[in-house]
């Protein structure tokens, strides 16, 4: 959950600095001053999508806020591991409260979330006893 720019760490965007104004999609192509965590931030959120991508991390994104909070740097996480992307003005928005309960929503049947995981089952026995299948 994301409620503005990132300031600090390696995937920052923005100094915390108020002088500091957030880059816009000119600042981006004409590559002005203000664009000079552009690429450093690039590099971290790619990196963190490898990561994320190999141990099968799905990584989605819940933003609320007016302003830019650096989803161009974060593509990446969104775009290699099948994650979502829900923005709106506020958390208390009705658009983003629907989105977030059908996210966690529950089969009502066997009551688990209805989202899937990555799972690996390892079935170890002794020599005289022959596993047929596994369900899981």
């Amino acid at each position: 959950m994301i409620g503005g720019p990132i300031t600090h760490g390696p995937g920052k965007i923005v100094s915390q600095s108020m002088k500091q104004m957030i880059r816009s999609h000119l600042d981006i192509q004409k590559e002005k001053e203000n664009t000079q965590h552009l690429k450093g931030a690039i590099r971290y959120y790619q990196s963190l999508a490898d990561r994320a991508q190999m141990k099968g991390i799905v990584m989605d994104v819940f933003v609320a806020d007016v302003d830019q909070v650096g989803i161009l740097e974060m593509k990446p996480c969104l775009e290699q591991t099948g994650g979502f992307y829900v923005m709106t003005d506020s958390f208390a928005n009705p658009v983003f409260k629907e989105s977030f309960k059908k996210f966690f929503e529950v089969d009502e049947t066997s009551g688990e979330l209805k989202m899937g995981f990555i799972s690996k089952i390892a079935c170890t026995c002794s020599k005289e006893i022959k596993v047929q299948g596994a369900i899981g």
